[in-house]
């Protein structure tokens, strides 16, 4: 997640920060924490590689974004997540777009740790 911390804040930017599925509304920034329901790779029409998964947070759901990532190590159905970014109106649908993320399952972060998160000496 960004440094700055959303926790107490009520808004980001002068508009307020949005903490719930139910509330979204494009143009806003939003801090989310739910369960992906399901995965999606593609290609977007210019080629390049997509990612998306549905985070639902029991109250609804969103689509969180990855242009340019052919997965997301870790990001599969059931893992839980929080995203942090600024919501879309793509085509009807409400989508964040290369979101900060953090996976916050204990079974995600082991595969987050197995996946070359080894640092430059080795350990």
């Amino acid at each position: 997640m960004s440094p700055w911390s959303p926790v107490g804040s009520v808004e980001w930017g002068g508009q307020p920060l949005l903490r719930r599925c139910a509330d979204l509304a494009a143009r806003h920034r939003a801090v989310l924490h739910g369960t992906v329901s399901g995965v999606r790779q593609w290609r977007s029409p210019a080629g390049w590689p997509v990612t998306d998964a549905v985070l639902d947070d029991g109250t609804g759901d969103i689509v969180v974004r990855w242009i340019g990532r052919s997965t997301v190590p870790g990001v599969e159905p059931g893992t839980a997540l929080a995203v942090e970014g600024t919501v879309a109106d793509v085509r009807g649908v409400l989508v964040i777009v290369n979101p900060l993320y953090e996976l916050t399952s204990p079974a995600a972060h082991r595969a987050r740790r197995s996946v070359g998160t080894r640092r430059p000496d080795g350990s």
